[in-house]
């Protein structure tokens, strides 16, 4: 089955997280398709060279792509106007487009992050997520292995099996995290993650499994990252409080993760 993803991204090539991140993370390339996005300006405020800057660097994207081994054939290029505002606008692509997940680059990234910080964000924060989004920041001597943060929860079981689904076809190694107190409850949350992610055809020896007591699991699941050089950190968000990207970004573990994380990718699925 074929893997669908959104890359968002900007006008320059040295901020291109996303990209690089993809590039450099599926080793199976056959079956992945790319579609590079770009919110733009209205039409009436473009100008030509703002638009050739755009179509150079949509051009620069594809050329890293396809060095990296992806198929022409398989990478799309999309401009959209801004309508909504940059957030808004990769949140219906998203939706329309039905993609396995929305990677975001910096710019991408960065628009979510300042989405928060503007006293009228309230006014588009009904858009609802309900696709893995994939947080790209640097990609610095990183192992192919992937932590999975679990906790029992709805959101961190689809995490585990997006994990599995897109890690079917590849060589990485997986460790299923909970932070918490052993028992039979804690080992049970684990399993069950475990499970979600060899139903996808994953491999089980290529997963082990983690349970760390503390009661800061952001803290620890971030020192886990960076001791570990863990290429991606996958984690469920909470449900949403009446379906809005505000509560969706600003829960206390995920807020902290996304402020933090430093090398690789976060993985957050709802």
């Amino acid at each position: 089955m074929n893997k669908h993803l959104l890359i968002t991204m900007s006008n320059e090539p040295s901020c291109f997280y996303g990209v690089r991140f993809v590039a450099m993370f599926f080793s199976n390339k056959r079956n992945v398709r790319i579609t590079l996005f770009y919110v733009g300006s209205p039409s009436k405020d473009r100008n030509n060279f703002r638009d050739q800057d755009v179509l150079e660097a949509q051009k620069v994207a594809t050329e890293l792509l396809t060095m990296a081994g992806f198929a022409t054939s398989n990478i799309e290029t999309k401009i959209a106007e801004k309508r909504f505002g940059i957030v808004q606008d990769i949140v219906r692509e998203g939706h329309k487009g039905l993609y396995d997940a929305v990677v975001l680059g910096r710019r991408g990234y960065l628009a979510f992050e300042g989405l928060l910080g503007t006293s009228t964000s309230r006014e588009i924060l009904d858009a609802r997520i309900d696709f893995p989004v994939w947080v790209c920041k640097h990609t610095k001597a990183l192992k192919r292995h992937i932590i999975v943060a679990t906790d029992g929860s709805e959101a961190s079981f689809r995490i585990a099996d997006h994990v599995g689904f897109m890690i079917k076809d590849e060589d990485h190694t997986i460790t299923v995290c909970h932070v918490g107190d052993p028992s039979f409850q804690s080992q049970k949350i684990v399993d069950e993650a475990v499970e979600a992610i060899v139903a996808n055809g994953v491999d089980k020896e290529r997963i082990t499994t983690e349970i760390i007591p503390g009661r800061k699991p952001a803290e620890i699941l971030l020192k886990k990252a960076r001791d570990s050089s863990a290429m991606v950190m996958a984690i469920g968000r909470s449900k949403p409080k009446e379906g809005t990207i505000w509560s969706w970004l600003t829960g206390s573990c995920s807020s902290k993760m996304l402020s933090d994380f430093e090398n690789g990718a976060l993985w957050i699925s709802k």
